[in-house]
Formats: structure tokens, sequence, C-alpha cells
């Protein structure tokens, strides 16, 4: 190929165009990524969008993860309602490359599993303190959601920087060996620390949150309820409806209504609010049935819209009227929101500070244990780097290993000093294990393809092999004849003398036929009495006489027996495989239409297809 002059224009304008159009596609990607938040808690949604800028920094390194973080937080205005959100994601990304690249030039190679660590200092030092200006001096969200979004961004952010170095490392484990410059066991150890700690925190968490939203929608249910149907109750008891509003909780409203007005309500103003300015919450996230949340339609921070809301249960019934008339009735109890949300807020940050502690700790304890495994490699292989120069000859020897405070790399030491002997032994062990693996392979096809009462192929070996057989055939045109066998009257054997007498005429008919086939002709019992000959390169002619001659050698076939000797008979079909228009199917139905039609005719004979 032509080589590329560096100083051609087209070169130059080339590269940035191709890093453009990488940094838009990623940039989108995580864009897409964050619009769709997985709900983990209450009010806690991972975005996992920033994966893409942290795996483009962990591939490529450079500076191109800034825009690509930029981009892909933007989705956060929608899900925040505020422009300064997009701060945060992306001071985030930029730590990330400074720290990334100023490792790279200490140490002079990669080590992916700083990223990590790295992304907890940031969170430690700048994140928090940015999300409680922006969101609490700014925004005015109360302090306890500020530290519900602070715990939710910091835990966000780790998990995106975990979950990105994982995939690269996978992806990386994945690649030919030529094609990559290998891992650290650094990072390999550091990642699977990482995943051990977090994973079962992260399914605890999620678990105990649940459970506590659970309790509180059924504590909220339950409120409701009682109130509902002791409106009901009294509505009931009455001919008219009563008002009596003593019997609500002072924080309770509700409102009935029929098909053309509104009967009774605790709180005009508040109901007609809700109508006008409020909606059904339209996410699926309340799991008990019966309950609902009101809010507002005014776009806001999700915390804030959850403090702004109100429970809803509804109801239908029938009942008395004022007139007298029964008639049904709609029933819509509400409860101010903002206590509950207050407590799960309080409640799910103290989850989240649980699961931010132990990724925090988590994290440094990995580092710490990954360092030190690494260290211990380096001690036990220093040795290594001390031997002879192989290409000249001088101390072909294998050096001793030194010994670490590892046992198992201890083991490993003494293991590599005793290679010899250990090797040996596994390669004799090895080669039993194969013998004894094809002797049970070899069995297990057997049983598997064989009749095991006639030693003939079974009917799924039959269609294997004539499958097969037919694509040879296409391409070296040899012929394949189908002899379709059926014994005359079997079953008047079985009735007469037994099933067992039944099965010694199967077996002597079978020795019959394949002393008259040959190694390369296959026999296969398909039913009862029922056989399939295989005819590979052979004529048509040459097949009918085949037939002719095992037709007449099984007429003289004698079993003996208790009563007399048995005799057979047996009718056969031949059809021959026609290349235009045969599949397997069609070529055994035709030599199964032959066989019919000699049975019609008398039994005893041989037809062609």
């Amino acid at each position: 190929p032509k080589a590329s002059n560096p100083s051609d224009p087209r070169e130059q304008v080339a590269h940035p165009r191709r890093e453009f159009l990488m940094v838009v596609l990623f940039g989108l990607l995580g864009l897409a990524i964050n619009l769709q938040p997985i709900p983990v808690i209450f009010g806690v949604n991972l975005l996992l969008g920033s994966t893409m800028p942290i795996l483009v920094l962990l591939v490529r390194g450079g500076g191109s993860a800034v825009p690509i973080g930029v981009i892909a937080s933007l989705a956060t205005i929608k899900l925040w309602h505020h422009g300064w959100s997009v701060l945060i994601p992306s001071a985030e990304i930029v730590w990330l490359t400074v720290s990334f690249t100023a490792i790279v030039q200490q140490e002079g190679r990669k080590r992916f599993g700083h990223a990590v660590l790295s992304d907890v200092l940031f969170w430690l030092l700048i994140g928090t303190p940015l999300v409680f200006l922006l969101f609490h001096q700014v925004l005015h969200i109360d302090l306890s959601g500020t530290t519900l979004l602070a715990l939710q961004q910091g835990v966000n952010g780790v998990l995106n920087t975990a979950i990105a170095f994982t995939i690269f490392l996978v992806v990386t484990t994945l690649r030919p060996l030529h094609e990559q410059k290998g891992l650290s066991l650094k990072d390999l150890v550091l990642a699977m620390m990482l995943l051990a700690i977090t994973i079962p925190a992260l399914i605890i968490t999620v678990m105990g949150s649940h459970e506590l939203e659970a309790s509180i929608e059924r504590s909220v249910l339950n409120r409701l309820e009682i109130t509902a149907r002791v409106i009901i109750s009294t509505m009931r008891s009455d001919a008219t409806i009563r008002d009596d509003h003593n019997l609500l909780n002072p924080s309770l409203a509700f409102e009935i209504r029929s098909a053309d007005s509104i009967l009774e309500s605790s709180n005009r103003p508040l109901f007609s609010t809700l109508s006008r300015a409020f909606k059904l919450l339209d996410q699926p996230t309340i799991a008990e049935k019966g309950l609902n949340v009101i809010m507002p339609r005014q776009s806001m921070p999700e915390m804030k819209r959850w403090g702004e809301s109100y429970w809803s249960h509804e109801r239908f019934f029938h009942a008395h009227g004022d007139n007298g008339k029964p008639g049904d009735y709609w029933l819509q109890v509400i409860e101010p929101a903002a206590p509950d949300m207050v407590d799960l807020q309080q409640s799910s940050a103290r989850f989240l500070g649980i699961l931010a502690w132990i990724l925090v700790i988590g994290s440094f304890l990995s580092e710490m244990v990954a360092l030190f495994i690494d260290r211990q490699f380096q001690v036990m292989l220093k040795p290594l780097s001390r031997s002879g120069d192989p290409v000249t000859g001088e101390h072909q020897f294998l050096p001793q290993l030194e010994f670490s405070l590892v046992t198992e790399l201890q083991d490993l030491a003494s293991a590599v000093n005793q290679r010899g002997e250990q090797i040996n032994r596994l390669t004799n062990a090895l080669q039993s294990t194969n013998k004894a693996l094809e002797e049970r392979e070899q069995e297990l096809k057997r049983l598997t393809t064989i009749d095991p009462m006639t030693g003939c192929f079974n009917r799924r070996e039959l269609h294997r092999r004539l499958n097969e057989e037919i694509l040879r055939s296409k391409r070296s045109g040899a012929g394949i004849i189908a002899i379709s066998i059926d014994i005359d009257f079997f079953k008047a054997v079985n009735d007469t003398y037994g099933h067992d007498v039944g099965d010694q005429v199967l077996i002597a008919v079978v020795a019959v036929l394949k002393s008259r086939l040959r190694e390369t002709d296959m026999l296969c019992r398909t039913g009862g009495e029922e056989f399939v000959v295989l005819l590979f390169g052979s004529s048509l002619r040459a097949a009918v006489g085949v037939a002719e001659s095992m037709r007449s050698m099984v007429r003289e076939v004698r079993v003996p027996t208790t009563k007399a000797m048995v005799m057979v008979t047996m009718s056969l079909g031949v059809a021959e495989w026609q290349r235009e228009r045969d599949t397997s199917e069609s070529l055994l139905m035709r030599s199964d239409q032959a066989l019919l039609q000699a049975k019609r005719r008398g039994r005893d004979q041989v037809l062609q297809a």
C-alpha cells in the first residue's frame, strides 16, 4: 500500500475529523444511556452514561474523554431541571483525565486501577461540596434532599468508574494476546475485590431500601383506606350525606363526587388546585395497589416535586344521596406526602451513606491488597531478572524463586522448582483421563445410534447418515438406494409363539440381511419388524438383485420353538435417489410406497418405486 505522507494536508484534516466523529458518537451514546435512568432506591437513579467517557479515557487516554463527558452530562439538565447540574459530572471527567495523565507520566506505564481511587478522592474533595453548593444554596433544596443527592451522585460516579474499569478489563482479556500489551496483576486484583465488595453491598442496600419503601407505602395506604371506610360507613348509616369532618386526620382531605357533581369536599380549593396544577405519577414506582401519587406539573428537581406531592386513594361505592335515592359515588382521599418523603429521603440517605462508606473503604482496601500482592510477585520473580542470557547459553538453569509472605506464592515457587516430576504425573493422568473419555464417548455414541437388540442402526442415525450421503452424492454423483423392508405377518408370530420367539426371529433375519451387505452399506431398524437398507454407490438394477437375494435367503430362515419351526417371509420396496427432486424424506417415502404396493400384491416380493 502507498505510504501516507505526514505533510499531506488531507491526512492532517482526516485525523481531527475522525476524532470529532468519535467524540460525537460516544457522547451521544452516553447521553442516550443517561436519559434512561435506572431506579435503585427511593429518589436514587443510576445514570450509567459516564461509563462512555471513562472507557474512552482508559482505552485512548488524552483529552477526548472531556467533551464526551460534557455531552453525556447534558441529560442531567432534563433530570434535575437546572443547567448547573452539568458542571459536576464534567468536573469529574476533567479530574480523572488529569489524574490519569499524571499517573502515566509518573510511573511510565498505565495503571488503570488508579482511576477508581482517583474518582473516590474527587467526590470526597470536590464533588460533594459542589453538590451542596449548587443544590442547597442555588436551588434551595432542603438539607436532607441535598444530602441524598450528594450521596447519590458520589455513589453513581464511583460505580460508573468501577463499571467502566471492569468492562475495560473484560474486553482486554477477550482480545488476542498478540494484540494487547497485557494486564497488570494489581489492576486485576483491584477489580476482583471491588466487585466482591460492591455487588453484595449494592444488592443488600437495594433490598433494604425497597423493603422500607414498601413498609411506608403499606402504612400510608392503610391510613387512607381506614379513612375511606369511615367516610363510606358514615354515608351509608344515614339517608343523607353527613358533614362530619371530625372523622378525619387534620392532614387528610377527601372529596366525594357523583357522575355530575361534587357532593362533598373537605377542602375544595385544594382539590381544585390538584386538578389544575397536579397530575398522577406516570411511572409505576408505587408497589402498593390502590395507592397513587399526585405530583406537580411544574418542572422542578425531583426531590422538590416529591416534597410537594400528595398520596391519593380512590374508591367507588354505592350509597343513598341527599335525595334519599341510591347512587354510585367516587371518593378520593389525599394526604400530603412530604412527611413520608422526608422519612424516605433520610432512610435512603442512611442506606446510601452506608454504601458510600463501603465503596470508599473498599476502594482503599482493594488498592492496599492489590499493592501488597503485586509487591509479593515482584519479590518472588526478582531472581529471574538475574538469570543468564539464554542466547549465549550461559547459566541456562532456572533460578530458585524467592519465597514471599503469601503461602500460595511459596507453593508456586516450590512447584516451579519441581516442575519436571509434576509435569510427568500430570501428563500420565491426562492421558488416562483422555483414554477413559474416548471410551465413554464411543460407548455413548453406540448407545445413541444402535438398536440394542438387533445391533442395527436406529432411525435417528438413518436420517443423519442419509442426509450426509446425499450431500456427498451431490458432489460426486454416486448413487443412493433405499430398500424398505417389512417382515410379513410378524404380529402373528408374536401372538402365536410369544415375544421371545419374535425377538429370535428378528435377530435371525438381521443376521441374514447383514451377510448380504457390504461394509459401506447401512442396515437400520425403523420399527418393530420394519427395516431400511441404504446402498451407497450402487445402481438400481444391482439393488433390486440384492433385495431379491435377501428375500430368498430370509425364506430359508428357520427358528426352532417348542411348538414348531418358525418361518417368515418379507416384502421389500426399492427406490433410487433422484438428484433433481429427491430429499431424504421423499426418498424414504417412495421406498415405503413401493413396500406397501408389494404387500398389497400378496407380500413376499420386491417392487421397484
